[in-house]
Order: C-alpha cells, then sequence, then structure tokens
C-alpha cells in the first residue's frame, strides 16, 4: 500500500520527507536537504510546506488518517465482537508491517509536533482508541470477553501491534498472516471469560 500519492509534487515531497525523517530524525533533518534531494529550490518547497513543523504534520496526519480508515474498512459492523477485534488486530499489524518507515516517523517524531497540531494528530489517535475500546466493552458486555480494563487492554493490543514495524522484516522467518494470526491467538486467549 502506498501511503502518499507520489504522482503528485506534494505526495513527492512527503515521500521523501518520510525517507529522510526515518534516516535521520525530524530534528536532524533540514528543508533545504529535501529541496535538494527533490530537485526543488528551497522556496519552491516553502510554497508547498512553509513550515518544517506543517510538513511534519501533513505527514503525520495523512499515514494516522490512512491507518484508521485501513483498519475501518476491514470492520464489519454487524459482526460478533470476536471478529471484530481479529479484524482490527489483523488489520493494524498488516498496515505497520507493510508500512515500517511511516508507521516509524509517525510513532517516533510526533514530539516534533507542538500546540494545535499536536492536539490534532493526538485526537486522531485518541479517537482511534476510543473505537478500539469500544470493541472490547462489547465484547465484555456481551460475554465473549473477561472483564478487563478495556482502556488499559486497547493500550497494550495497540502498542503490541504498532511495534511491529520496529522488528518485522519482509524476508524475515515470519510472514504478517504468521504474526497477525499469532498475535490474536495470544490475545483472546488472555480475553477468555473465566
Amino acid at each position: 500500500m502506498k501511503i502518499f500519492d507520489t504522482r503528485t509534487r506534494q505526495g513527492e515531497i512527503c515521500n521523501a520527507a518520510v525517507e529522510l525523517f526515518y534516516q535521520k530524525g525530524y530534528h536532524a533533518t533540514g528543508m533545504r536537504e529535501l529541496s535538494t534531494l527533490l530537485g526543488m529550490t528551497a522556496a519552491n518547497l516553502y510554497n508547498f510546506f512553509p513550515s518544517k513543523e506543517e510538513l511534519l504534520y501533513h505527514v503525520l496526519e495523512h499515514v494516522i488518517t490512512v491507518f484508521i480508515d485501513n483498519v475501518r474498512s476491514v470492520i464489519d459492523l454487524n459482526a460478533d465482537p470476536v471478529t471484530q477485534l481479529t479484524a482490527a488486530i489483523t488489520a493494524n499489524i498488516r498496515f505497520h508491517g507493510e508500512n515500517q518507515k511511516e508507521a516509524l516517523v509517525s510513532d517516533s517524531e510526533l514530539r516534533g509536533l507542538q500546540g494545535e497540531m499536536l492536539q490534532r494528530v493526538l485526537e486522531y489517535r485518541d479517537k482511534f482508541e476510543y473505537e478500539f475500546r469500544g470493541i472490547l466493552e462489547r465484547g465484555i458486555q456481551a460475554g465473549c470477553f473477561a472483564p478487563v480494563n478495556p482502556k488499559l487492554t486497547a493500550i497494550a493490543i495497540l502498542t503490541m501491534c504498532t511495534q511491529v514495524a520496529y522488528w518485522y522484516r519482509p524476508q524475515g522467518v515470519w510472514t504478517l498472516e504468521d504474526i497477525a494470526e499469532n498475535y490474536c491467538n495470544f490475545v483472546m486467549i488472555g480475553l477468555r471469560p473465566l
């Protein structure tokens, strides 16, 4: 899955920014360096993004929006909570494994945002966590899951899934399907009602 449409100049800029932020970090990457990589002047780059922080915000907002839309698209709202949770975990792992650089930049460079831009990205994240927590709450109410703390459990599961971006290797021992199946089994055993 391509996160940014590199057929557009804005998508090309964001894709290059992700690459540099991934390699060097947000704070160590300069706009002039990015413009040189793209073969454009710094002034032209600033026409697209007036500041490096606005570029980072655009990257993070776009990545989290694509991620959330991707996970939502696989959840059947009429399905039982076990099926919904399995689909959500699987989509989460697949996204983080297939888009490692974007996921890692989104995770590690959030600290580069301040003020309103930071708050907006955190709102996306919190809203998604709330929706994820809703699956757990419905499962607890239906008796499918043990009576765990839904917020804490949602954070634990989401963190476990996002960490795949840090260690997964496409040529490694496990496929994303193997990882998703194993994680789902682990979670479902942990949530099994007593």
